[in-house]
């Protein structure tokens, strides 16, 4: 079943410097749970997404919290 035109799933996470995903933080949806499923699943299922260099462990730390927002037309 598709989500509803016009729904949004919003993934709060925290990603390292290694490029693996650390925790799922929050989960916002207006979608269906099928819909929040395949977007946590789209950030998950391709980690790790590789090693940060120097300069970005300089700006961003050791890890980051990141927020993805996903809309369904």
């Amino acid at each position: 079943v598709y989500p509803s035109s016009g729904s949004t799933v919003t993934v709060k996470f925290i990603m390292d410097s290694a490029g693996k995903i650390a925790r799922i933080i929050n989960v916002d949806s207006t979608a269906n749970d099928s819909a929040s499923r395949a977007c946590m699943s789209a950030i998950t299922d391709r980690a790790p997404y590789g090693d940060w260099t120097d300069d970005m462990k300089a700006v961003l730390g050791e890890q980051q919290e990141m927020t993805f927002t996903f809309y369904y037309q």
